[in-house]
């Protein structure tokens, strides 16, 4: 018959470590794994908080690309364009703002899951060809071009709006069904299908 053991462990209660190793040998053993676990602990806090982080930030890109979209009536635009050679349409950007987390946070990217990096910088991606190409708009190039190749611009820019969009809903929802802690805060504006315009053309 197999007795039952109480209490503490085996090894705690009978010293077995100490009685196998000796008392120094077991220290540094208690030691390594006590370092062990709280490294694995903070790297999990440390996980935690880059998601976190950048869970808030691809946020709220998708609500200013969605805004921009909602706020830009592409009709009216290139009815502008078309009676006045010299109208640009008002834009605001800022990349620098748009990526200021993920500028800080990027040399810990490694600790995410291979699919959730690849969802995290293709968003990044589309994000800033979208910046730069409203930052284009503002430009010299752009204004001295004919009124068809600026409507052509702008339908191009406007497809890639929407697919920052989409890549962004895309690295959004995948965090959120990894991350249990993300699912505690709401990212409804975001994850919809069309949010409230924000910013936009005039």
């Amino acid at each position: 018959m197999v007795s039952r053991v109480e209490g503490p462990s085996i090894l705690a209660s009978s010293g077995l470590i100490d009685q196998l190793l000796g008392p120094a040998v077991a220290a540094v053993a208690v030691t390594f794994l006590v370092k062990f676990v709280a490294s694995l602990w903070q790297e999990k806090q440390k996980r935690r908080g880059l998601v976190v982080a950048l869970a808030a930030e691809i946020g709220e890109g998708i609500i200013a690309s969605q805004g921009f979209l909602d706020g830009t009536d592409v009709d009216a635009i290139e009815s502008a364009m078309a009676d006045d050679p010299d109208y640009i349409p008002f834009t605001t950007a800022d990349p620098s703002l748009s990526r200021a987390l993920y500028n800080d946070l990027r040399r810990d990217l490694g600790v995410l899951k291979p699919d959730e990096l690849r969802a995290v910088v293709h968003f990044y991606v589309e994000e800033s060809l979208t910046q730069a190409m409203i930052t284009d708009l503002r430009t010299d190039a752009f204004a001295s071009l004919k009124p068809e190749r600026k409507q052509a611009y702008l339908r191009i820019l406007i497809k890639q709006a929407q697919e920052t969009v989409d890549a962004g809903q895309g690295a959004l929802t995948l965090l959120r069904s990894n991350h249990s802690v993300l699912r505690l805060a709401s990212y409804e504006r975001a994850l919809s299908t069309s949010a409230p315009g924000e910013a936009g053309n005039i």
